[in-house]
């Protein structure tokens, strides 16, 4: 009999024992539908944050083509046109090498009409010439040639003309800066 007084004894241990286990997995399963909907929570949230930036990123992106296909498209004439500034300093060496009497010429009047279309194919294509003299000296538009008499950085004179396809240099002006030594006077 004893035997079995302690099995009645041990039962209601066994059940309060499995009781406390079942509230224990209860529990757990309560708490588990909320860890997992906070889970849920962040994921969504890490991955509207990745679509956020990806758009963000792609929106940059079709921007910078844009611009680039503006600039190709703007600039694309830029090499020609740099291959004919050349030919417009040789007929400006050869208007200011010419002898008066030839200047009265018909033939001198024709070369003058060339050369004012190709300044005006220049200009039509928004080639500008830079302005250099008296201006202080630019590193980004001026090439220094030489330094001579003359206030302290600015440009004194131009040896080469400077162009410049709407913002961008096509080439730099060739200049004498001055030094700040003061000019000589001529008599």
């Amino acid at each position: 009999m004893a035997d079995e007084s302690e099995k009645i004894n041990e039962e209601p241990e066994k059940d309060a024992v499995d009781e406390e286990k079942a509230s224990e997995e209860q529990s757990e399963k309560e708490e588990q539908p909320v860890d997992e909907l906070a889970e849920a929570k962040a994921e969504v949230a890490a991955m509207k944050d990745k679509w956020l930036r990806s758009e963000a990123e792609f929106a940059n992106y079709k921007k910078r083509k844009e611009q680039e296909r503006f600039d190709y498209i703007q600039y694309s004439e830029a090499n020609i046109l740099t291959k004919l500034l050349p030919i417009l300093d040789d007929f400006e060496r050869a208007f200011n090498s010419a002898p008066k009497d030839e200047k009265a010429e018909a033939w001198f009047a024709g070369f003058a009409g060339i050369q004012k279309k190709l300044f005006g194919l220049l200009e039509s294509s928004n080639v500008t010439v830079i302005e250099s003299v008296g201006k202080t000296f630019d590193p980004n538009l001026h090439e220094a040639v030489m330094q001579v008499p003359g206030e302290d950085g600015k440009v004194v004179q131009e040896l080469q003309t400077g162009y410049k396809l709407f913002d961008r240099v096509l080439r730099h002006s060739k200049v004498a800066v001055g030094n700040g030594e003061p000019v000589p006077e001529t008599k």
